[in-house]
């Protein structure tokens, strides 16, 4: 810039200082109006880490001998378990019925339900981050959640009644998800043990039909009793085995036969002669008895609840005002610049 600019410029801004000042002025009165009259935004965290071995222990069910009752894949963890919980927390789906089932849309100002439930949506923020404070917990995952709303009470009661909501869901899904596991295992034990009973069943059938056979040949050969050497089986095991006998049924005589039959007519109940079947039966009690008690499950701890915070997060009134200083000083300038570049052309 020459020292003629330079002069037409300082000649200019003397001749020009009310207009100026005005263009200055008027972008900062404009910001400074909008940041007292700006919705005030508050913001609340809660903070969250994971559950102790302690806390899940339930979910982990073991016999006497160490075994898990249910078939899984591996034990289940703590960090499983968190990061079902921290899906959970994000899901809109929770969010939405969290916020439909507690009327939340009444505290915002939007007549839509929908719109509402976008902003409530919008305004919940997630930062997840890892401390290293040690050694056994430098896996650990610590997870922050932030509410913006126009009023910080409701805020932290909102993001504690979520949050909160979010851990006993987990909690309930996880328990109902090994109880499941629990009731099929049951099913199958019990699909077992009637399928032995209806196998005894069948077997003394075939049983009765046999010696009723040997019954007929023993009356027409005339044997009446046992012949020597001859060994009557009455029980019905349940092996194949024993299905087939190495002497002939009618040896054993018309009386013994006719006994055996009506004996196996009138035998109410074939579980005493089912090997093992006893044992099923008394699993699948235990089975019966046995369910995870969701109150005993959490999903997450809460380290440290939302409180209200009074520190406004918006609108920040000297920023805006500042940024409204400098696009006034910005704007004079280009009227400055601009009316040199006129004068100069003219000349």
């Amino acid at each position: 810039m020459t020292s003629e600019n330079l002069n037409s410029f300082v000649d200019f801004i003397e001749k020009k200082r009310i207009t100026l000042l005005g263009i200055i002025i008027v972008p900062t009165l404009v910001a400074l109006i909008y940041s007292v009259t700006a919705t005030e935004i508050y913001k609340t965290s809660i903070y969250i880490i994971p559950p102790q071995q302690k806390d899940i222990n339930a979910l982990n069910i073991t016999t006497k001998d160490g075994r898990r009752l249910v078939s899984l894949d591996s034990e289940i963890g703590v960090n499983e378990v968190y990061n079902t919980f921290m899906v959970n927390a994000q899901s809109r789906k929770y969010q939405r019925d969290f916020f439909f089932d507690n009327n939340i849309h009444q505290y915002f100002d939007e007549t839509d339900h929908e719109k509402s439930f976008e902003s409530f949506h919008k305004n919940m923020s997630f930062r997840l981050q890892s401390k290293v404070l040690s050694r056994e917990v430098r896996e650990e995952k610590f997870l922050t959640v932030s509410f913006l709303h126009t009023n910080s009470q409701e805020a932290a009661d909102f993001l504690n009644q979520y949050i909160n909501t979010v851990i006993l869901k987990t909690s309930n899904e996880l328990a109902k998800g090994i109880n499941k596991l629990i009731s099929k295992k049951r099913d199958v034990i019990q699909g077992e043990v009637d399928s032995k009973i209806n196998l005894a069943k069948q077997i003394t059938k075939d049983r009765i039909v046999q010696l009723e056979e040997a019954l007929i040949i023993a009356s027409k050969l005339n044997i009446k009793s046992i012949q020597s050497s001859v060994t009557n089986q009455q029980s019905v095991i349940m092996t194949d085995e024993n299905l087939i006998n190495n002497n002939p049924l009618y040896l054993y005589g018309v009386d013994a036969l006719q006994v055996e039959i009506e004996t196996l007519r009138t035998r109410e109940s074939e579980e005493s002669f089912v090997p093992g079947l006893r044992a099923l039966q008394q699993k699948v009690e235990a089975l019966e008895i046995i369910q995870v008690n969701p109150t005993e499950v959490s999903a997450a701890q809460i380290d440290q609840k939302a409180l209200p915070n009074q520190i406004r997060h918006s609108p920040k009134r000297k920023l805006i005002v500042f940024l409204g200083f400098i696009f006034g000083i910005f704007l004079s300038l280009m009227y400055t610049f601009y009316n040199l570049v006129v004068t100069h052309n003219k000349q």
